[in-house]
């Protein structure tokens, strides 16, 4: 395992890698040998720990996490998928191994959906997601139903 420390400058100056977190870190998880960290340049970063100083992280956009809100991702439904909170009020799902987004989860209504920034999602099981929001409310979602 790789101990110490990694700026994207690294990246750039070893690959050629363009894109880079300029405005600081908000979370970071880490499952078995991988770890996503959440930037406040919207953009999440998916680095395999085993592989750290060989390859630059998959990077996945479509959130929004720009200002000063701690919005965080976390792994999902085996750790197949990627899950996070975003500042326009959605919770974002991406494939991991297709390294896509696949959908959304909200309205920015009252009808049913978070009316603020969403800060922290989970996951349970294959089909449900939690997530919870600057406006006071915690949302489980089942995506069966």
């Amino acid at each position: 395992m790789f101990q110490g420390g990694v700026d994207n400058s690294y990246y750039r100056k070893q690959y050629g890698d363009p894109c880079g977190s300029s405005k600081g870190n908000s979370s970071i998880v880490v499952r078995q040998s991988k770890m996503v960290v959440n930037s406040l340049d919207n953009i999440i970063n998916l680095y395999d720990l085993n592989e750290i100083l060989n390859v630059p992280p998959k990077r996945f956009y479509g959130h929004k996490s720009s200002k000063d809100f701690y919005v965080r991702a976390n792994f999902g439904f085996n750790d197949n998928f990627l899950v996070s909170g975003s500042e326009d009020g959605f919770v974002y799902l991406w494939d991991l191994k297709k390294q896509r987004l696949v959908g959304t989860l909200g309205t920015n209504s009252l009808a049913f959906g978070h009316l603020n920034e969403v800060n922290d999602v989970a996951t349970i099981d294959n089909n449900i997601v939690i997530s919870a929001s600057d406006d006071c409310s915690v949302i489980v979602w089942d995506l069966l139903k």
